[in-house]
């Protein structure tokens, strides 16, 4: 199953929509989405911890069966038991660990495992049976060229991940509170010292890290490349 962004951000609405019962008018709900909560209660999912890699390359992993996922550290392997609609974070964003990074992190994490389980479910049988593995996992700095399933399958979650923590109107109501105008405004890849201090603020309002809100702005269209001008 290969989806669109306006798929992708169709699907994210929904889902938070049922979510929220529609109890609350949008302006009330949280900027901070509680993935949290929406892991457990919404999707049925438990989270724990474990070490998922020998070189923190492996940031979280969810199941869609009953298995046992191995960690290889040269010639030894531990095999860790791994439950149908379980995820397990890794060790390093456990939650004693009170650094904002890791926290962000984790959020995106568990965002981004949810948003396989949610994906999942979509697929029709046929699709369902193509998933090679009966696991997702998602890594930590690791770009894909969009060439095989697996590929597909990672982009959607990370593209799902990212509209569920951080909605596209949201993130618009958030800047229009501050009087922003859109779209921020960037110089050779870097934001301008006035934008620079709203994605500050907009990281600590939805609790995401810099580098995933930038990307999410982008695909939004919220942020513009000014173009130098050139002498003549």
């Amino acid at each position: 199953m290969i989806l669109s962004y306006a798929d992708i951000e169709h699907i994210a609405g929904a889902v938070s929509e049922d979510f929220y019962g529609g109890t609350s008018a949008d302006n009330e709900r949280p900027f901070c989405f509680p993935i949290e909560r929406f892991a457990s209660t919404y999707l049925g999912l438990s989270v724990a911890y474990a070490r998922l890699s020998n070189d923190g390359s492996v940031l979280g992993v969810t199941a869609y069966q009953d298995i046992e996922y191995v960690v290889r550290a040269g010639d030894v392997k531990k095999i860790i038991s791994l439950a149908r609609n379980q995820v397990l974070l890794d060790k390093s964003l456990a939650g004693f660990s009170e650094s904002i990074s890791a926290k962000r992190r984790r959020r995106f994490t568990l965002a981004h495992e949810c948003a396989h389980q949610i994906l999942f479910q979509l697929e029709d049988q046929e699709g369902a049976a193509a998933c090679r593995k009966p696991y997702a996992l998602c890594m930590a700095r690791r770009p894909r060229l969009l060439r095989t399933s697996e590929d597909w399958r990672e982009w959607q979650a990370n593209a799902l991940g990212s509209a569920l923590i951080m909605p596209a109107d949201r993130l618009e109501q958030a800047i229009r509170e501050l009087h922003w105008e859109l779209p921020l405004v960037f110089h050779d890849g870097y934001p301008t010292i006035r934008s620079k201090l709203l994605i500050e603020h907009l990281c600590s309002r939805f609790s995401v890290s810099r580098a995933a809100l930038t990307i999410r702005l982008r695909l939004l269209g919220f942020i513009t490349q000014d173009k130098p001008e050139v002498c003549a």
